[in-house]
Order: structure tokens, then sequence, then C-alpha cells
């Protein structure tokens, strides 16, 4: 059984990531649809973006493994070590 806190945390840990993967992922699109974004420093931004996106895909793994309690590999925790 889930206990209270483990649940909030991942729940919310999982939601808050997909939130701002959703926003990141619309600023990516709107960089990459308009001319007028495809300067250097523009570009930049987009590199950010992609980098935000996959920490995000991280955290969201993470929400999971602290709703089921586990670090749902073994090997992970020796290698943590």
């Amino acid at each position: 059984m889930v206990r209270t806190e483990f649940l909030l945390s991942g729940a919310l840990y999982m939601t808050l990531s997909v939130i701002v993967f959703v926003i990141n992922l619309m600023l990516l699109i709107t960089l990459c649809r308009h001319k007028e974004f495809s300067s250097i420093t523009y570009g930049i931004i987009k590199n950010i973006c992609i980098a935000s996106m996959t920490q995000l895909f991280s955290f969201f793994i993470g929400g999971i493994m602290t709703l089921l309690e586990s670090n749902i590999n073994d090997l992970l925790e020796k290698v943590s070590l």
C-alpha cells in the first residue's frame, strides 16, 4: 500500500513535470515555426528548451519511482553507491 506522502509527492512531481514539459514544448514549437526567431540567441534558447525537456523526462521517471517507493531496478541502487 502506498503511503500518503509518497502518493502526494510522486503525483505532484509527475504533474509538475508534465506541465512544464508541455510549456517547453509549446515554446520550442513557436521558436521553430517563426522565421523571426532564427537568430543565434534564439538558437541558444532552443537548445536550452531541449535540455530542459530531457531533464523533465528524468524528473517524471523520478515521480514514478516515488509513487512505487522503489528504484525500479536493483542495479540502479548498486550503481549509485
